[in-house]
Formats: structure tokens, C-alpha cells, sequence
């Protein structure tokens, strides 16, 4: 497989490149591009004993780092079909446009004294189902039809057995199925909850999975605990609303199922996958890296002192750790210089101590202090 270029009236379709990087990221990274959207997670934390199966679901938060965008880049120029059946979208300057270039392939050299501005990503995955996405800064303009049927009539014309382009349009992404019929796409069939859009994370004996409205309940148990709010942020939540209103805005935030997760303790005496569907699956904690940066955690009182805590919280920063391809990233922690188990169980996952402050919030407590903890990207093993 050969790969090529594909010029229409106002745009190039190129091979992905290094350099696209930037332009990824931007619609990678934009809630209202990513709504309805979805790729395979490409983490793998802990591998779960022999009577559990690793679960790999459709991931479709945005990306929150820019590691997320770069492996994606990379897979992409990995791929065989880089260049062939999946392109970057360039949007020429008026100078293309006027150059007459519509349909032809392969003009090298005429692009180098263009302007070239990468505004989406169109494929058409393992010959079978196409995908495309754009930079919403562009849409409304036709652009997204202009590069589909583009890359459907190279389809046609270098697939000779092909006879027939899938699509898997969720219901509710009304712009798309309106310009794929208008492509000549039919109908051919619905099915219900074909994905789930969060990613789930299994240890040896947990799983890690998004913050659901039915964990309401579960996490009601350790926010109207004193003992278990004792050193967080705010008093033990007194009204239910107060709860839900919580579990609403993890719900509604971008980490949740990416770096944000309830923690569950599922039964181990199942075999397989499908034991766990339906089965019962208690909601012992919460364990996230808030806003990328710091993280956080909070258990049932009923399960402390079981390495619990120590278990979720590592899969967690092996999770950022696989996303985030910074070196210089880092995980950091703010933490009451008298809440001794939190203070042991991040030393034990490599934090050190980078500083202490007094007085830097005000709770329940009364004016508090902080000791601050920093984990640094692990060497490479």
C-alpha cells in the first residue's frame, strides 16, 4: 500500500504527520468534537488474576493531556494504512484554490509554498467503517462532506472488491447521519448500549470504573462519616443533596472514567467477564487525579487498613503515567500533616516531601495545615 495524496477544490488529504500534533489536539481536546466520539483506551495498568478478563472499552472523554493525542498520532503513522486510507485534512490557501488542482494526486512540490492548515482527520478503518473529525472552528462550511466523499471515491476507485463502507453513528449525532445519507448511506440497523464510554480498570482485586448516579448510596456511606472526612476538604455532608450534588459534577467533569473512578470490590470467585454482568459490585471508595494534577482519595471506613487505598491509588497513577508522555510530568499531593495513613501510603507509592505550609485552609477542623508531596514519571524498567 501506496500512500498518496488527495486534492479537492479547497482541500488536501495527506498522510497523519509528527507535526500534526498541535491541530489534533485542539479537536482532541474539545468536549463538543469529542461528544460523540470514541477510540481504545491504550492503557494497561495491572493485569487481573487468571479468573478476571481485562475490559477494554471505547474511551470517549476528550483527551486531558496531550500524551493521549501524541500516541494516537503515532498509532496512526504506524499504521499501514497511513496515507492510504486515512488522512489529515489540510485546508489550502487561496492560492490552491485558484491553482486549479481539484482531483489530482500526487503534486509534489506544489504544496511546499502553500499555507497548509490541518483542520480535521477523515478513514476509513480497516477498509470496513468510516470515521471522521473536525475542528469545529470549521464546521457549518461543508468541509466535513467535501473530505468524506473524497476519501470514498478513492475508496471506490482503489478497492476494486470492496462493495460496501460501514458507519456506527450514535443516534443523537444528528449532524453525521445527515451527511453520510446525503453520501448515500442507508440504514441498515440500531442496537442498544453497543459501548460504554469510559474506561474501566481492574486489579487483583478492584475495579476502577467511572462515578455512576447509582453510586449515590455507596458514597453517601463515607461523606456522612466523621472519622472518614475528618481530614478532607470539606465538613461530613449532612443532606443528601449535598452528595449528589457531588456525584453530578464528577459525572459532568472531563476526568470522569479517565482519571477520576469509583472504586468497586467486585466478587472474585467469578470466572469470567460475563459472571460479573449483573453481579453485585460494592462501591468501597473514590480514588482520582483531579484536574490532571493533584490527586485525591477517599474510602468506606469499613474497608480501611485492607491495602485497599494502596491498590487503587497505584493502578490510578499507572493510568497517568501511561497517558501522559511528559518527562517532566508529575502527580502532586496536599495533604494535613496529622492524617498519618495518607501521609504513609503516598510514601510508600515513591511521593516525597517537597514542602509544608500552616493555615492554608479553613474546615470543619478549624484552620488546617499542609504538608506537600510530589511523585515524579518512574525510571523506565
Amino acid at each position: 500500500m501506496i500512500p498518496t495524496e488527495i486534492w479537492t477544490v479547497r482541500l488536501l488529504l495527506r498522510a497523519v504527520e509528527e507535526t500534526d500534533l498541535d491541530a489534533f489536539a485542539r479537536w482532541f481536546t474539545d468536549p463538543e468534537v469529542m461528544k460523540y466520539e470514541y477510540y481504545i483506551p491504550q492503557v494497561i495498568c495491572t493485569m487481573p488474576p487468571s479468573n478476571f478478563l481485562m475490559r477494554f472499552h471505547r474511551l470517549a472523554a476528550p483527551h486531558t493531556d496531550i500524551g493521549q493525542t501524541k500516541y494516537f498520532i503515532d498509532t496512526t503513522i504506524a499504521s499501514p494504512y497511513n496515507g492510504v486510507l486515512d488522512f489529515s485534512v489540510c485546508l489550502s490557501g487561496p492560492t490552491m484554490s485558484s491553482a486549479g488542482l481539484s482531483g489530482f494526486s500526487g503534486c509534489e512540490g506544489v504544496e511546499d509554498s502553500m499555507p497548509m492548515i490541518v483542520i480535521g482527520r477523515v478513514a476509513i478503518r480497516d477498509k470496513k467503517e468510516i470515521e471522521f473529525m473536525l475542528n469545529r472552528q470549521y464546521w457549518g462550511k461543508g468541509f466535513a462532506f467535501e473530505m468524506v466523499d473524497a476519501l470514498l471515491k478513492h475508496f471506490w476507485s482503489t478497492e476494486k472488491d470492496a462493495d460496501a463502507v460501514k458507519a456506527d453513528v450514535d443516534p443523537r449525532n444528528g449532524r453525521s447521519l445527515r451527511l453520510l445519507e446525503r453520501l448515500g448511506f442507508m440504514e441498515v440497523g440500531r442496537a442498544k448500549r453497543t459501548f460504554k464510554t469510559h474506561l474501566e480498570i481492574w486489579t487483583e482485586r478492584l475495579l476502577l470504573r467511572a462515578v455512576e448516579e447509582s453510586d449515590l448510596d455507596a458514597f453517601t456511606k463515607w461523606f456522612t462519616d466523621p472519622e472518614a472526612m475528618k481530614y478532607w476538604s470539606t465538613p461530613p455532608h449532612t443532606d443528601i443533596k449535598q452528595t449528589k450534588d457531588f456525584i453530578d459534577s464528577t459525572i459532568a467533569g472531563p476526568y470522569n472514567g479517565v482519571l477520576d473512578f469509583a472504586v468497586c470490590l467486585p466478587d472474585t470467585t467469578a470466572n469470567s467477564e460475563d459472571d460479573h454482568e449483573g453481579a453485585p459490585m460494592p462501591v468501597i471508595g473514590r480514588a482520582g487525579i483531579w484536574d490532571g494534577k493533584e490527586v485525591g482519595f477517599i474510602f468506606n471506613r469499613e474497608f480501611w487498613g485492607k491495602g485497599y487505598a494502596f491498590e487503587a491509588v497505584d493502578a490510578l497513577l499507572k493510568q497517568f503515567w501511561a497517558i501522559n508522555e511528559d518527562p517532566k510530568a508529575s502527580v502532586k499531593a496536599d495533604v494535613d500533616p496529622r492524617n498519618e495513613g495518607s501521609l504513609r501510603l503516598l510514601k510508600r507509592l515513591g511521593f516525597v516531601v517537597v514542602g509544608t505550609a500552616e493555615k492554608t485552609f479553613e474546615t470543619h477542623l478549624g484552620w488546617c495545615d499542609s504538608v506537600y508531596l510530589e511523585a515524579k514519571r518512574p525510571a523506565a524498567t
